[in-house]
């Protein structure tokens, strides 16, 4: 693979960015998983980060992985703790090995209803493979699903 070629991940929600350090998700934060950013949500719909293929999906629906066609593999993790509600409240609308492009519908999720049992929406996207790439670096500091969001080179 061609790692001096750009890349473009996607935003998969609107919001406000952060850093994951910042997201306070015990998962993530520390960047154990791979870089990248944590969106706190405006909506209740993630789509597609890139163009390429659903990877794999959480049995609790709160998180989905996609590896695009570039080879990047990104993971949106939907809030924190969340898979403490065991797929309550989130709708998927892919399957594993479905292609996707980017702004594809993938999950969504009753935003009110999982705020009103006290859990952060903060929504992770996160580079899984990020050891294999010399930048992984925010572009925005508010995403807007369907713009760009990680360049990654």
């Amino acid at each position: 693979q061609d790692f001096t070629k750009k890349a473009n991940v996607y935003a998969p929600i609107k919001g406000r960015v952060i850093s994951l350090k910042e997201s306070t998700d015990p998962v993530f934060s520390n960047g154990k998983y791979g870089d990248g950013v944590a969106i706190m949500p405006e909506t209740n719909l993630v789509v597609s980060a890139a163009e390429g293929r659903v990877e794999s999906i959480s049995q609790t629906k709160n998180s989905v992985t996609i590896i695009s066609d570039e080879g990047v593999e990104i993971i949106i993790h939907i809030g924190i703790n969340t898979s403490e509600l065991k797929g309550k409240f989130f709708e998927v609308f892919v399957s594993e090995g479905d292609r996707v492009r980017v702004g594809d519908p993938i999950i969504e999720f009753e935003k009110n209803a999982i705020e009103l049992r006290g859990y952060s929406l903060i929504t992770s996207e996160v580079i899984a493979n990020s050891s294999q790439y010399a930048s992984i670096k925010k572009i925005t500091d508010f995403a807007l699903e369907q713009k760009p969001l990680i360049e990654i080179w």
